[in-house]
């Protein structure tokens, strides 16, 4: 089982392919927090895979959250002891030590011992500090992305063992000060432009740790809780979400496996049951079949015919279920309350 956890799709792309290719099952950490559905059923010695992104030179807290929660739950009720067991982080620039911290806890919360972890470079989705670039570069640097996972692949395939992520001496250093257990992240910087705001709730429903709720149609987010993956920001239809005021001028960035839906209603339609790939529905299509998914939409748009013009045109129809749990590409992953 591969467990992944994403904001903006890099992650799930990595996931996606590795799945793929190994004929294996991937279950959403984001979900399974958002919905305190920790225990999973897993066969004694199969792989045990996680992919997930490297947030300031460290683990996410979602991930950190997840490890000190999940049971893995097998048929004769004894410890899990996977097969083969890796991690994939994917970054924008530095891994630092990330993938060692990942493993100090897999050990400490799960007893679980990591033989390989690698890395994969992609898109910064981290828009209050960079933004993701020109769509010709982000294109460059996710058709990388996806060969270099389909080369990690290969490796987790023949059960490679070793820590073959790319390394850096400063990378390594920042981690020496941000890679600690306990973070903590304040949501002061959030802001919603109350003119823009559809009162959708879509963030709310984006957001994996319950941060955000309504408040007269706005979204509020509690402190305590955010692990900031920017879902709430990179995902708004309409960018009525900030963080601060270096993102008001930049682009929000998806990856294309979240981009096969052509209107938000219908993402939304589609959250409590889509699955990792919906059939005829090319995964890679921002790649390899771009053009014969335009011509082609899956479905008649439905009413509300400005908000969804609007998302249209600023390419924001996202996979809004792309976190759901028991997400499949073998087998379905089954997660047990």
């Amino acid at each position: 089982m591969i467990f992944y956890f994403t904001a903006t799709g890099n992650s799930l792309d990595a996931a996606y392919t590795i799945a793929e290719a190994t004929n294996d099952r991937i279950a959403s950490i984001g979900h399974a927090t958002k919905e305190e559905a920790y225990g999973f059923e897993v066969e004694q010695g199969e792989p045990l895979g996680f992919v997930f992104p490297v947030y300031m030179f460290s683990t996410p807290r979602i991930v950190d959250e997840f490890l000190r929660n999940v049971r893995f739950i097998t048929p004769n009720g004894n410890p899990f002891v996977p097969g083969y067991c890796y991690c994939v982080v994917t970054c924008a620039a530095l891994v630092g030590t990330t993938p060692k911290q990942f493993e100090r806890m897999l050990r400490k919360y799960q007893n679980i011992r990591l033989d390989a972890s690698y890395s994969v470079r992609n898109v910064s989705s981290c828009i209050y500090l960079t933004s993701p670039g020109s769509r010709a570069s982000q294109t460059r640097k996710q058709e990388e992305a996806h060969r270099n996972a389909r080369t990690i692949a290969r490796s987790v395939s023949s059960m490679k063992f070793g820590h073959f992520e790319a390394r850096n001496p400063l990378g390594s250093a920042f981690s020496a000060v941000t890679g600690k257990e306990g973070k903590h992240f304040s949501t002061d910087k959030f802001l919603v432009d109350t003119n823009a705001c559809l009162h959708c709730g879509t963030c709310v429903e984006m957001c994996p740790t319950n941060t955000i709720r309504l408040d007269n149609g706005y979204p509020v987010w509690i402190e305590g809780n955010c692990t900031q993956c920017l879902a709430c920001l990179q995902r708004c239809p309409v960018h009525a979400i900030q963080f601060g005021t270096s993102t008001q001028h930049r682009p929000r960035y998806l990856h294309p496996i979240l981009q096969r839906h052509q209107y938000m209603n219908e993402a939304i339609a589609r959250t409590l049951d889509m699955q990792v790939p919906e059939p005829e529905a090319p995964v890679y299509s921002a790649f390899e079949q771009s053009e014969t998914q335009e011509a082609n939409p899956e479905e008649t748009p439905s009413p509300h015919d400005e908000q969804k013009e609007q998302c249209e045109k600023e390419n924001l129809a996202t996979e809004l279920g792309a976190d759901g749990a028991g997400d499949t590409v073998g087998t379905d992953a089954k997660a047990v309350e």
